[in-house]
């Protein structure tokens, strides 16, 4: 359960220093995207800021409780976005728009991103249902 607690933290440091370098050495990366000169800067730079803002919401959550509906809307957001980019890196290879290798890491690690967000907020939910019946809205009668 240690990892979990520190996805947040391991995931906003990692993709904010990645999300750091593709938006501001996108050359670094052009020979494992097959676009055009002009198109691959742009989409590289997208790309790094992307991440680099899922970075900044990782770190500036890490140190919430489990129960907050904002962290869990990032875990929720961080569950999407890896589900999508480990999709999308498989159909990519096939359209020669990554390379193979490139394609199946970039799949691979994002696929794995998917299952520890989605095991992390399948894992907080009982927190969050416990939460919510303890604390439950107050009538005055």
């Amino acid at each position: 359960m240690s990892i979990l607690k520190n996805v947040f933290a391991i995931h906003g440091v990692f993709e904010g220093l990645l999300g750091f370098t593709v938006f501001f050495f996108p050359q670094l990366f052009a020979s494992y995207v097959n676009l055009a000169e002009g198109q691959g800067e742009f989409i590289m730079r997208a790309f790094g800021a992307g991440i680099l803002a899922l970075g900044t919401g990782g770190i500036l959550c890490n140190g919430m409780p489990d129960v907050l509906p904002c962290k869990r809307a990032i875990g929720a957001s961080f569950l999407a976005f890896h589900g999508l980019l480990a999709f999308l890196s498989f159909q990519s290879r096939k359209n020669g728009s990554l390379t193979d290798l490139v394609g199946w890491v970039a799949c691979g690690i994002h696929s794995v991103m998917a299952v520890l967000f989605y095991v992390w907020y399948k894992v907080t939910e009982s927190q969050v249902k416990t939460y919510t019946k303890k604390n439950g809205p107050k009538h005055d009668h």
